[in-house]
């Protein structure tokens, strides 16, 4: 069975998920790009991944990793950075929080995003993103499905689902 690729125009796919909305069956997930842009309290803008990757990068290398274990720490992948990074061994947690806070903290959307969280009646919600966008504008109370002490509660409220961690938790 190959991937199947429907327009966006199509009637059909257009019932189709007309049906869903109705039996509330469809899902959200909001990638990581959903918020890039916005503005956090601090005023930093929210940024890309690869932006990310480079603050880690020059907070890794101003605290003391050389080089060439930089250059080699390139060659990994997103999460590879970020496991370093949130590594006290190599930047202190009060800098790596501040940076979170700086970028990741209470962050605006416009009008069109909290539009589409909120105008339509989502039974929950999955993000990728860390920041507190969605649940700042919503009804939506952020759950972290890697956490060891979550039960079935959470389906009493209307969750979001933070996949990739949390300004908050982290």
């Amino acid at each position: 069975m190959g991937l199947e690729i429907f327009r966006h125009d199509d009637q059909t796919v257009l019932d189709m998920l007309s049906g869903y909305f109705q039996d509330g069956t469809l899902v959200p997930v909001f990638g990581a790009g959903f918020t890039v842009g916005e503005t956090a309290s601090s005023g930093n803008k929210v940024p890309k991944g690869a932006e990310f990757q480079g603050i880690m990068f020059d907070q890794l290398a101003e605290y003391g990793m050389t080089d060439a274990e930089l250059d080699s720490l390139k060659k990994g992948t997103f999460s590879d950075v970020s496991d370093v990074y949130f590594d006290p061994d190599f930047v202190p947690s009060d800098v790596v929080k501040k940076t979170l806070q700086d970028y990741f903290l209470d962050v605006t959307l416009g009008p069109e995003k909290r539009s589409l969280i909120n105008g339509i009646d989502w039974k929950y919600i999955y993000t990728l993103n860390i920041d507190n966008a969605i649940e700042k504008h919503s009804k939506f109370r952020p759950i972290y499905p890697y956490d060891a002490g979550l039960s079935d509660n959470s389906r009493g409220f209307s969750p979001v689902y933070k996949l990739h961690g949390d300004v908050f938790y982290e």
